[in-house]
């Protein structure tokens, strides 16, 4: 029997892996757009529309986008719709990922980022921790024994409300930044395990449903984070890019900023 995804504003519990067709229809009804509506506005039959919404009919290219167009998804939302159209892409297990961060030269490297008090790690797609230097350990505390060095489970831990300022707002971005990473890698073992184990968390859950049709691929803003470390709060600006050319390795550096 098909079943309705929840319509927006409708708590989600637990938090369910991204999926075309409730993004779909989640847009359609964010929009207010009746299905008869969205049909006639994107130039598709009403019963091609009804069975892409109620039997998971994969549309074409063409009629994604119309349908994106239709529901005037930013471009973010565009990636995203697109990528979830898309098959799951595959992820190598972090094991394999360290495998080509194990150069001395690249170690080396992290050790004199951390001695000018340089944050820098190198994290999967994910937010899983392959390598982290001593600084970014030092601002990161209890991610090993508390979140399997994974920085989304990390964010909904108690320790990581007292180090974050601002923390419901920084909370609120990691989650829309996870679901285009998820929903990127959707049919792999590392998103399955990591979202079951973010939805044992009532805060991750309930920011889950509440951004619904919010995603991100990067930081939104130039503001730096803000970290308690012992007496005083730390503005951090944080930049992410590929490691060598790869997309399944990236590299986040924390540099303190000087200019408050």
């Amino acid at each position: 029997m098909t079943t309705h995804p929840p319509a927006p504003g409708r708590a989600c519990e637990p938090a369910r892996m991204p999926d075309l067709y409730e993004w779909l229809y989640c847009a359609r009804r964010r929009r207010g757009m009746s299905r008869e509506a969205a049909a006639r506005r994107a130039d598709i039959s009403y019963s091609y529309l009804t069975r892409i919404e109620r039997e998971h009919l994969r549309p074409t290219r063409d009629v994604l986008d119309s349908l994106t167009f239709t529901y005037h998804l930013d471009p973010w939302q565009q990636r995203h719709t697109r990528e979830l159209w898309e098959p799951s892409m595959p992820l190598p297990a972090a094991g394999e990922l360290r495998h080509h961060l194990s150069d001395p030269a690249v170690l080396a490297y992290m050790d004199h980022l951390s001695a000018r008090d340089i944050l820098a790690a190198h994290i999967d797609p994910l937010s899983t921790v392959l390598h982290g230097n001593h600084a970014f350990h030092r601002h990161v505390p209890g991610l090993t024994e508390h979140a399997d060095t994974n920085l989304a489970l990390w964010l909904f831990t108690p320790t990581a409300r007292q180090v974050i300022d601002h923390w419901d707002h920084e909370a609120r971005h990691g989650v829309t930044l996870l679901r285009g990473a998820l929903g990127r890698y959707r049919d792999t073992p590392q998103a399955r395990s990591l979202l079951r184990k973010l939805r044992q968390h009532n805060n991750f859950n309930e920011l889950w449903a509440e951004t619904r049709l919010h995603v991100t691929y990067g930081r939104t803003t130039a503001t730096p984070i803000r970290l308690h470390d012992s007496t005083e709060l730390v503005p951090l600006s944080l930049q992410v890019t590929e490691y060598a050319d790869r997309n399944d390795i990236l590299i986040a550096y924390g540099i303190t900023d000087t200019s408050e």
